[in-house]
């Protein structure tokens, strides 16, 4: 059973988006956090405090995301399924990165 591929519909919805939340949200408001009390401690003023955090959380962000992608690929996934859980969950509205994701791992298989 161990790293064979799943039925995309084996999985609930609900662990998609779950393991999205774990692996992309919280360590991303973790980076955001953390980030700005790094930059208020240098007596920044804090309207750059807040750009600074969101821009070093948002490339945190896009950086996870595609771990999670990839482990939604590997359990068999369909993009289609993964996209619309993403959105239900607000992790990810972009379907381009979903579907550019899929479509570079394809082409790498086959």
């Amino acid at each position: 059973m161990k790293g064979q591929v799943q039925n995309s519909t084996s999985i609930p919805g609900w662990k998609i988006i779950l393991r999205g939340y774990l692996q992309v949200v919280v360590p991303s408001a973790l980076v955001f956090l953390g980030t700005m009390i790094a930059i208020y401690y240098f007596e920044v003023p804090l309207h750059i405090v807040v750009v600074g955090g969101g821009l070093v959380a948002w490339r945190f962000w896009l950086w996870s995301i595609k771990g999670w992608k990839k482990w939604a690929s590997r359990k068999g996934i369909s993009q289609e399924r993964l996209f619309k859980w993403s959105r239900k969950g607000l992790i990810c509205f972009y379907r381009h990165q979903i579907v550019d994701l899929y479509s570079k791992e394809h082409e790498q298989n086959n």
